[in-house]
């Protein structure tokens, strides 16, 4: 079956619609940890340690700079349209404060703000 030239057009036309489309999705990004709410309530000043933290939690995203008793955990969800720059949509830091013996001493959470 021969398919006339407006018809083949068309569908060209179409075919370059829809990758041309493509291009421009939405992506969904994250980066960092995966922030339970259940695991951080469950973190408790004076019962816990590093050593139960970092098996609730995991390790941390990084430990802080002066003072090594300061563990991070930074959770990031961003989107994008096609190649431009991804924008955060949502920014977790949660900062876990032990004293000298290793035991939980504060838990802060933090948002966008």
């Amino acid at each position: 079956m021969k398919m006339s030239g407006s018809k083949s057009a068309i569908l060209a036309l179409v075919a370059a619609a829809g990758i041309a489309s493509g291009g421009c999705s939405r992506v969904v990004g994250h980066q960092g940890f995966i922030a339970d709410d259940q695991l951080i309530a469950g973190i408790q000043p004076g019962i816990d340690t590093k050593s139960s933290v970092e098996k609730t939690l995991g390790r941390p995203s990084f430990v802080g700079q002066f003072a090594a008793n300061e563990w991070f955990y930074v959770a990031r969800s961003t989107k994008q349209l096609a190649f431009a720059t991804p924008s955060p949509t949502k920014q977790t830091i949660l900062r876990v404060k032990f004293d000298d013996a290793g035991n939980v001493v504060t838990v802060d959470r933090k948002g966008m703000e």
